[in-house]
């Protein structure tokens, strides 16, 4: 009897070890934005929201830069809180800066959101959505209402992240304009900022004046100031990142989605699981990280059922139809998107 109450004494000793010794876990995330706050109604505001969703379950922690310093700066500031888990986003196509302070902080996980890789470090990884799926939509769209026969794109600074919505809302025009039989003409811009309203309705009211009757806006708090100048000139205007109706219900068609919730919610139960960090398989349209909110009072149904069937041969991975029997799949880059005109 004895030796039994020793075994078993042995054992609970054990079992209680083995449940401290995951006490050295760091498991308080953060996220750190080099615009200088969260409140822009979109893409920036949305990656804090669905951080918060985290906040009953750990230590979530949030940093923007009110000051507008270099990323950089910023990123060591918020390294200084000591996260186990730090989110970053950036205006830059790539930031290879952060390499020598990634290397001296093996003990966080630096995850960079919509950017590809700038290097390679056992603890940092970057990850995107296949944001382009969802413009591809947004262009369709666009292409089939037009009255005009001329839409527009507004995009905040050149980058890859970008390049994705452009090229994506470029190639649905051109789709929908190959349905209707049509040429209809894209008047890109890029405003070179994400927070100038002023710039956005600048350029906004230029281009609903030069015929424009429906654009894109792909540029953050800028992009609000071309909902303004849609709103004055009775024009419409679709959103980006996060579902904007309700910002002008009676002039914004839709929204492009691109919902990093699906990326963020992946990457931190891996964390907090414990796993084996890694990029999620899947961030397009059937992963449902982008997509297309519509305004189904402004949409009519015909459009909106076409829009449904091209969403689902896209969700399975099929490629679209052209008139002349051709595969084509949704372009990202300017590369594929001329090939994507090729084969239209």
């Amino acid at each position: 009897m004895k030796i039994l109450k020793s075994l078993l004494l042995i054992l609970v000793t054990l079992f209680l070890c083995t449940g401290c010794s995951g006490d050295n876990f760091n498991s308080t995330i953060m996220l750190v934005t080099q615009n200088t706050d969260f409140n822009d109604n979109g893409y920036s505001h949305a990656l804090w929201a669905d951080l918060q969703h985290f906040a009953l379950q750990t230590r979530v922690l949030t940093l923007a830069n009110p000051d507008d310093k270099p990323l950089l700066d910023v990123v060591t500031t918020a390294v200084q809180q000591k996260p186990g888990l730090l989110f970053i986003s950036s205006d830059a196509d790539s930031n290879p800066e952060l390499e020598p302070l990634v290397k001296q902080h093996p003990e966080i996980t630096f995850v960079m959101l919509d950017k590809q890789e700038a290097f390679i470090q056992p603890n940092y990884m970057a990850v995107w959505v296949k944001s382009n799926e969802g413009a591809f939509l947004a262009g369709y769209l666009a292409g089939r209402m037009t009255t005009t026969g001329k839409v527009g794109f507004v995009g905040g600074i050149e980058s890859a992240s970008i390049d994705r919505f452009k090229y994506g809302y470029l190639a649905g025009v051109a789709y929908a304009g190959q349905e209707r039989g049509q040429k209809i003409t894209v008047d890109a811009r890029m405003a070179g900022t994400y927070v100038s309203q002023g710039k956005g309705a600048w350029m906004g009211g230029a281009m609903y004046d030069a015929g424009c009757d429906i654009i894109f806006c792909a540029a953050g708090e800028t992009g609000l100031g071309v909902f303004q100048e849609a709103a004055q000139k009775n024009k419409y205007v679709i959103g980006v990142d996060v579902d904007q109706q309700d910002l002008s219900p009676e002039h914004v068609l839709a929204s492009a989605l691109s919902d990093y919730s699906v990326v963020i919610r992946q990457v931190t139960d891996m964390y907090l699981n414990r796993e084996r960090m890694r990029p999620p398989a899947d961030t397009g349209l059937h992963s449902r990280a982008t997509g297309l909110a519509l305004n189904e009072r402004l949409v009519p149904y015909n459009v909106t059922r076409s829009i449904n069937r091209i969403k689902e041969l896209v969700e399975a991975g099929r490629t679209l139809e052209t008139a002349h029997g051709r595969s084509i799949r949704v372009p990202d880059n300017e590369a594929s998107y001329q090939e994507f005109l090729k084969q239209l």
